[in-house]
């Protein structure tokens, strides 16, 4: 239902919801359940303590057309750092360099570079930059950082897992079951990452279930609360346009039946039978006066204490008003300073002269320089 309704750019972004990603993620995770004494299984290499690293690796060569990349993908496969990095990768569908390493408590930043270039050789990844995040992986990844992405993320090389890899990663379950039951360590780490990982997908499930259960979402962004579109809601109004369309389609197919058609509303059923699609009858332009307005500012509606109100506005008077601070006269009977440079400083504009002023006004005095202050205060003048 998300990968349905949002925009086909995106689609390269969300093999993560497929059936097939779904069922292999299942498989992973169940292998940190897996009892290391337990050798029921009839698999050769479940059976031993030796795991044949040169068969899988040329297999996974012939079969991604890659052969002349034999040695990295090997290389790939006998490293437990490197196999962290694909789990963590297929449990949240991407990843950059820094997040990876940091989040996943990888050893070296070497392995995550590594790794990351093997499977980009093999055509397992998709590159992208980070400004190109579709908005409900964006929102999930706020949540659970609880800093700004803005600028680190949108500069960022991301990694998204696409079709080959789910296909990939059907290849190695063997080998990953094979190291969950000869290593506790190697489990032990597999388990970290996938609890690590759930931190994001829980976000992402709860963005998800507000999208499809709710008629609008609440946000707070630098101040501004501001309330969105759900998916749902989306939905309902197509269904209701679509509803609309085929209560027009009934009505000019029962006028032409009594021939009460006129030439325009003939015209028009023509057209929905040519497209076999009666929303044909629907102007584009019967949009809701906040959808069409939204489409033309790209801004959601805001709400201040309560109120809407537009966001715009806010900002242009503050702005105004910040102006009028600043060529205030910053000190009464000297009208030359408000022309001047100021600077700001705790809660107050003052000009480079007036800042200059106070700073000499506020310089220790010598004992010589208190006395006559004495002196003065009591009318002698020495």
């Amino acid at each position: 239902m998300i990968a349905e309704n949002l925009p086909q750019r995106y689609s390269h972004q969300l093999y993560f919801f497929g059936e097939e990603s779904k069922s292999i993620i299942d498989y992973f995770y169940n292998l940190i359940e897996v009892d290391i004494n337990n050798n029921n299984n009839t698999n050769g290499h479940l059976e031993e303590y030796v795991y044949n690293y040169a068969e899988l690796a040329q297999k996974i060569a012939v079969l991604t057309k890659n052969s002349k990349h034999y040695n990295n993908i090997l290389s790939m496969l006998q490293t437990d750092e490197a196999l962290k990095v694909i789990v963590a990768l297929l449990f949240k569908g991407f990843g950059w360099r820094n997040e990876i390493y940091e989040t996943f408590n990888i050893s070296s930043k070497l392995y995550v570079e590594t790794t990351l270039g093997t499977l980009q050789k093999i055509s397992l990844l998709n590159k992208e930059k980070g400004i190109k995040l579709n908005h409900i992986f964006y929102e999930a990844l706020t949540k659970i950082k609880n800093v700004s992405l803005g600028g680190a993320l949108s500069q960022a090389d991301l990694f998204f897992i696409n079709e080959d890899f789910i296909k990939f990663c059907s290849l190695v379950k063997d080998l990953f079951e094979f190291k969950a039951r000869t290593s506790e360590s190697f489990k032990f780490s597999l388990k970290s990452i996938i609890e690590d990982s759930q931190h994001f997908v829980q976000q992402l499930d709860f963005i998800i279930d507000e999208e499809l259960n709710q008629t609008s979402r609440k946000h707070f962004a630098r101040g501004v609360h501001y309330e969105t579109e759900t998916i749902k809601a989306k939905q309902m109004k197509k269904d209701l346009k679509k509803a609309v369309a085929e209560i027009k389609l009934e009505r000019l197919e029962a006028k032409e039946q009594q021939n009460l058609l006129s030439n325009q509303e003939a015209g028009q059923l023509a057209l929905v039978r040519e497209s076999n699609n009666a929303l044909a009858l629907i102007p584009k332009n019967e949009l809701s006066s906040d959808i069409e307005n939204f489409r033309k500012t790209r801004k959601a509606t805001a709400f201040y204490n309560g109120q809407e109100c537009n966001v715009d506005e806010i900002l242009a008077a503050q702005a105004k008003r910040d102006k009028e601070i600043e060529n205030t006269e910053t000190i009464i009977g000297k009208p030359e300073m408000a022309t001047e440079k100021s600077i700001f400083d705790n809660g107050v504009y003052l000009s480079k002269a007036a800042r200059e002023e106070w700073e000499e006004s506020s310089k220790p005095k010598s004992a010589e320089q208190e006395v006559d202050d004495l002196f003065a205060s009591m009318g002698v003048n020495l």
